[in-house]
């Protein structure tokens, strides 16, 4: 049942893959992949793009990527796998078919994501049933779909997490290593992580208070923790300076462009459901919220909190399987009491619908669209005297939210209409708008398929359906009851 699932989730995220160019940290991860694949070398000079400037640093004659080692790393094989194919069919299109696989990489951490997820319900006490039904819910109704489609690492550092907090809760020495190790190598995706790296591993040791465990889990922990300073030191980059944590802080949990629940709808359940959880596992929420917390805190005093150009708060995308899980262990015990009533099932329905919804929009329009658009309308019109930073608005001013931007584009872009001024989202706030219709003239559905020519497309679409049917027929199939025969 789990490998159908797994087929389930990985066919639907290879599916939604996206056609516009990865930019942002996705775009460093990118690019130090292809050097250390062509030249052996995480050296990005002399063809690194001037977008990636905010993501590198150049040090004794090289130019190499902020970002954290370990997402390059794992998209290697995806470019060593395109030099070989290149080397094969010369004529093969080089950058789509480097980005398909780089986005399946990032689809398949996604689809273990979910494997893990379902396979821990299970082992918590929920129903299988009940734990196929929320890992869908989580696939296609939080940020886990987004980070299925950008190799920035989001999607696989949610997976290191969740292995390290099913070491924590396990019983042996091996899984205290595992622990250790997985959240070692999560400050390797992201420098802004170790302190809850750090959390985790003491309140992972504090659990079973025995030596042999603590010294395997930071034992672990530090050979990750050596490793990235080595990286770090490689840089020569000097230690950042904080950024606003008063704006960080209600950036990623209050604000109308940012706020992880606003990306993750279901996260909102979460705060009726952890109240129930510390009553019943005390030990897992404690280390839950502790981890939680010392993420949150870690992000929002970085300089780069939002994590632009970006759908949502990605450096946050790794704390939503672990946030749903008390959450759907909560519903499935209310519905073995017989307590689900008509006001929870619409609630839950609500909170899915808007979730896809959300997930949809996102998907639809390359994030940085948008934010382009906005960048324009500052410079045309004097906005930038509004904020100091630039792209603040669209974090605090809901006008310029990026889920009302999208919503304002894809209508335009479905009707053909290339007049973006006549009812701009920020309309109430700015009577003045740029011309646009250059920007107009760019817009497309940000979904590979379209780029590619009807034959390829259909075959791989029909592809893609044919494994998602199968497994999804097969899923249902292991959860039907046995027949009784008479």
């Amino acid at each position: 049942m789990k490998a159908g699932l797994f087929l389930l989730c990985f066919s639907v995220f290879l599916a939604a893959a996206p056609r516009a160019p990865f930019v942002g940290a996705a775009e460093a991860e990118v690019a130090t992949a292809r050097a250390l694949a062509e030249r052996g070398s995480p050296d990005l000079a002399p063809d690194a793009p001037s977008a990636l400037s905010p993501f590198t640093t150049v040090h004794r004659g090289r130019q190499l990527a902020l970002t954290g080692p370990l997402a390059a790393l794992t998209l290697v094989p995806a470019e060593l796998a395109t030099l070989g194919a290149m080397r094969l069919v010369p004529h093969l299109d080089r950058a789509r078919l480097a980005e398909t696989l780089e986005s399946a990489t990032s689809a398949l951490w996604a689809a273990l994501v979910c494997l893990l997820f379902c396979a821990d319900l299970e082992k918590l006490g929920a129903r299988r049933s009940w734990a196929v039904g929320a890992t869908l819910l989580l696939a296609g109704s939080t940020a886990l779909f987004i980070s299925a489609r950008v190799p920035d690492g989001s999607a696989l550092a949610a997976l290191l997490l969740l292995l390290a907090m099913r070491g924590a809760r396990g019983e042996s020495l091996g899984a205290a290593f595992g622990c250790g190790l997985a959240a070692g190598a999560l400050a390797l995706v992201d420098a802004a992580y170790l302190p809850a790296a750090i959390v985790l591993a003491i309140g992972a040791a504090l659990r079973r208070r025995s030596l042999g465990r603590a010294l395997a889990i930071f034992f672990a922990l530090a050979v990750g923790g050596v490793l990235l300073l080595m990286q770090r030191a490689s840089l020569g980059a000097p230690i950042p300076v904080p950024g606003d944590f008063v704006d960080g802080m209600y950036g990623l949990l209050l604000s109308t462009g940012k706020s992880v629940f606003l990306y993750s709808p279901p996260l909102a359940l979460a705060l009726f459901a952890l109240p129930w959880w510390w009553r019943r596992r005390r030990s897992d929420a404690a280390l839950l919220v502790a981890v939680a917390v010392a993420l949150v805190l870690a992000v929002a005093a970085s300089p780069r909190w939002d994590g632009d150009p970006a759908w949502g708060p990605r450096r946050l995308f790794l704390l939503v399987p672990l946030l749903v899980e008390p959450v759907a262990l909560w519903l499935a015990d209310l519905q073995a009491r017989g307590r689900v009533r008509g006001w929870l099932r619409v609630a839950l329905l609500a909170v899915a619908v808007n979730g896809v919804v959300v997930q949809a929009l996102g998907a639809a329009l390359p994030p940085k669209s948008y934010l382009d658009i906005v960048d324009k309308v500052r410079v045309a019109t004097g906005a930038p005297g509004w904020f100091a930073a630039p792209r603040s608005e669209c974090h605090f001013i809901p006008q310029f939210s990026p889920l009302t931007g999208h919503v304002w584009l894809l209508s335009h872009l479905l009707r053909g209409d290339r007049d973006l001024g006549h009812d701009a989202p920020w309309m109430l706030l700015q009577e003045n708008n740029p011309k646009l219709s250059a920007e107009a003239a760019r817009l497309r559905l940000d979904w590979a398929p379209l780029g590619w020519p009807r034959a390829q497309a259909a075959l791989w679409l029909g592809l893609y359906a044919l494994v998602a049917l199968g497994s999804g027929w097969f899923v249902r199939r292991r959860l039907r009851p046995p027949r009784v025969i008479r």
